[in-house]
């Protein structure tokens, strides 16, 4: 026979258990049990910054009570097959690899946590799941390591000094051909080259600079008047200088318009050199990239249209960090956009895409 202790034991369900609920808040990372229908039925919360707690629901884009299925299901270009299976992110899978093996199972994978405040911050997470039995009943234990601080320290290394080697390599050619008596004609030209190479280092350098200082919550805005097609212009100017752009025609739309407005002009031709730059890699040679501005409301809208469709599996990823159509030492382009666009400038950067038109990026922004 069972002592009463026990028996009393045996009736306490999960959720209720006093010393689990304690030791769960206890716990130095991020913990959550749920059970066979993927519900949170004990959990502790998240610290976001120095003063937000959430829960791991609201961590996850859930609702309280809701399963924890696929992270994608909220956006609006989302491609979820449904049954929270997703071919794209690490949360549904890592729990139905688990479902099917019976093991503990690891992944890696982004979420985009939307703040009170309204902007977004990108978490690189690392979900571990785990097969926990309770009182003879199956549920999962699954605990969430927050490893976005090595992430984002190993891609923007990767990055910068990816780009870094590409503009010294450049410079030293450069160089090279000076030294030649073969290039005396050519001389004024190669200097001028050489001027615009440094002068794209220094903006790599401002740049990736610019990058740590917004996710660290360091960056400061500085803003001060600006008209629309005229900072277009320069951005597009500057960009037409790259090797990258060579072969591709920029065409600035006769109907954009030189509205005044205020903001920051570092940060706002930083964002709109990414979206040329963007457009312009994600083209073909001698293919056309379109570009304009004009107002809407108390806003001003920049566009960048290519003649690429991005497929729905690019589609849901576009804006992650470490995320990239273009090679394992890209993937900061876009995300910068969003991040130094959404959460410095106060403005909104989307696209749309269509297989037959192709994609246009647009940055809308208040005038004031």
């Amino acid at each position: 026979m069972p002592s009463e202790r026990l028996l009393k034991f045996s009736t306490v369900k999960i959720a209720d258990d006093h010393f689990l609920q304690q030791f769960v808040k206890a716990l130095p990372y991020v913990t959550a049990i749920l059970d066979k229908e993927r519900k949170i039925v004990l959990s502790n919360n998240i610290l976001i910054d120095e003063k937000t707690e959430i829960s791991v629901e609201n961590f996850f884009g859930r609702p309280s009570g809701e399963p924890l299925n696929c992270l994608h299901t909220n956006k609006p270009y989302s491609n979820c097959e449904g049954n929270g299976i997703c071919r794209y992110c690490g949360l549904p899978n890592v729990l139905i690899r688990l479902e099917l093996s019976g093991k503990k199972e690891t992944q890696e994978t982004t979420i985009n946590v939307t703040l009170e405040s309204g902007k977004e911050k990108t978490y690189d997470v690392k979900i571990i799941a785990s097969p926990l039995i309770y009182q003879d009943e199956k549920y999962t234990l699954l605990t969430i390591m927050d490893i976005s601080e090595q992430k984002r320290k190993r891609a923007l290394e990767r990055i910068f000094f990816h780009d870094l080697l590409n503009k010294t390599g450049s410079l030293h050619s450069v160089n090279e051909l000076l030294l030649y008596d073969d290039h005396k004609d050519n001389k004024e030209e190669l200097m001028q080259l050489s001027s615009d190479i440094i002068k794209d280092l220094n903006e790599e350098i401002l740049l990736h600079k610019s990058l740590m200082a917004a996710e660290n919550g360091e960056l400061k805005v500085r803003k001060s008047s600006i008209q629309a097609k005229s900072i277009l212009n320069e951005s597009i100017n500057q960009i037409i200088q790259y090797p990258s752009s060579q072969g591709i025609n920029i065409q600035l739309s006769k109907n954009s318009f030189n509205e005044s407005f205020h903001s920051d002009p570092v940060l706002l031709k930083r964002i709109l050199i990414n979206m040329l730059k963007n457009a312009i890699e994600a083209s073909k040679s001698y293919q056309q990239v379109d570009t304009g501005c004009y107002p809407r409301n108390n806003k001003i809208v920049f566009w960048v249209h290519n003649y690429t469709y991005i497929p729905k599996k690019e589609q849901i990823k576009i804006f992650e960090r470490n995320y990239s159509t273009k090679g394992e030492n890209r993937g900061l382009g876009t995300y910068s956009m969003k991040l130094l666009g959404d959460n410095y400038l106060n403005g909104k950067v989307y696209f749309k895409t269509d297989s037959k038109k192709g994609t246009t990026f647009y940055f809308e922004l208040p005038k004031e």
